[in-house]
């Protein structure tokens, strides 16, 4: 049986990925990050589809959760 992460493990783990990229340099930032849940603000997001043209919605249960705490940086 495979234990989903909650959402605070996820907020640590981005929180240690965007600190190990050097992004997250203050620990002021860290602490807002390590603490503040992005699903309270990320309600839903659309994502490419796999395998066709177009985008699809995501939103609610676990895959949208660990979805709103990926980081997507552009450099």
């Amino acid at each position: 049986m495979t234990v989903s992460p909650t959402a605070a493990d996820l907020r640590a783990a981005l929180t240690d990925e965007l600190t190990q990229q050097g992004l997250l340099t203050d620990s002021r930032w860290r602490d807002a990050f390590a603490s503040v849940p992005r699903e309270a603000f990320v309600p839903f997001y659309f994502e490419p589809c796999r395998g066709r043209p177009g985008w699809r919605l995501v939103e609610g249960g676990q895959e949208w959760r660990e979805g709103v705490y990926v980081a997507q940086i552009h450099h």
